[in-house]
């Protein structure tokens, strides 16, 4: 299990071999989200007011909010001048203008927890998944799953299938979401072991004109019944691992 050392006001340096991963619990943030709005501009928050669950408003205002804290200090900047572009796929990047080092992020969120991903050079996906044995998950799995992963995937106990269901999702989504292609990337296409027991990897890929067979999927622990993931086409690195709780 991996060790979150807590660091909020303190420096932090990101080595070219290293990728830093970021846990926020907000389940006390609401009581201080002014100081979060504060740093973010008035086009961001008026695409979070639109969201129509309390819980969306606040992980996406502390989410982006903490994105601006943490680039600026990668980068040695305020938080008023870290800049955002947008892919044509509307994935989020630092401006080339101010981004020296070539800083990669990623955000996802789940339940009362975010996560954040930063390395250098490459790109870089993360997601987490809360557990959900409500979910729809054999209706799902038929389309996201390829068939490789789907028949395993039946066999297994049901007690099993919802930890092994979020894990393969996770790893996915991280590798959609390092790429930046959102739904026009197949899913199906990529076949990833299904034991969350079992260290992560691509078996298969069948996508060529985004080929990710040779990319480095992690597995880490956030908290019970949550599932999460990173992935990057980044080799040899080392992963430190960080936690934010100043919300005052």
């Amino acid at each position: 299990m991996n060790y979150w050392e807590v660091k909020n006001n303190d420096v932090v340096h990101l080595n070219n071999d290293e990728v830093h991963i970021w846990r926020v619990n907000i389940s006390e943030a609401e009581n201080y989200l002014f100081k979060y709005k504060q740093i973010l501009d008035e086009i961001e928050l008026n695409k979070f007011r639109k969201f129509y669950k309390k819980i969306d408003v606040i992980r996406s205002i502390v989410g982006r909010a903490l994105i601006r804290i943490l680039s600026a200090k990668y980068l040695d900047l305020k938080t008023s001048q870290v800049l955002f572009a947008y892919s044509k796929y509307h994935k989020p990047f630092l401006s080339e203008n101010i981004n020296v080092k070539n800083l990669k992020f990623n955000i996802s969120h789940a339940g009362n927890w975010i996560a954040l991903a930063f390395c250098l050079e490459h790109e870089i996906g993360v997601d987490i998944e809360e557990f959900n044995n409500d979910f729809d998950m054999a209706g799902s799995a038929k389309l996201v799953f390829s068939l490789c992963e789907y028949n395993a995937w039946l066999s297994l106990s049901s007690i099993d299938k919802c930890a092994s269901f979020f894990h393969v999702w996770s790893c996915k989504e991280a590798i959609i979401k390092a790429l930046g292609l959102g739904f026009y990337y197949p899913p199906e296409n990529i076949t990833v072991s299904i034991d969350p027991q079992k260290s992560c990897e691509v078996i298969e890929d069948k996508n060529s004109d985004y080929p990710v067979w040779d990319w480095t999927l992690e597995k880490f622990y956030i908290d019970a019944n949550y599932s999460a993931a990173i992935a990057t086409k980044k080799k040899n690195f080392i992963i430190k691992y960080f936690e934010w709780n100043d919300f005052k």
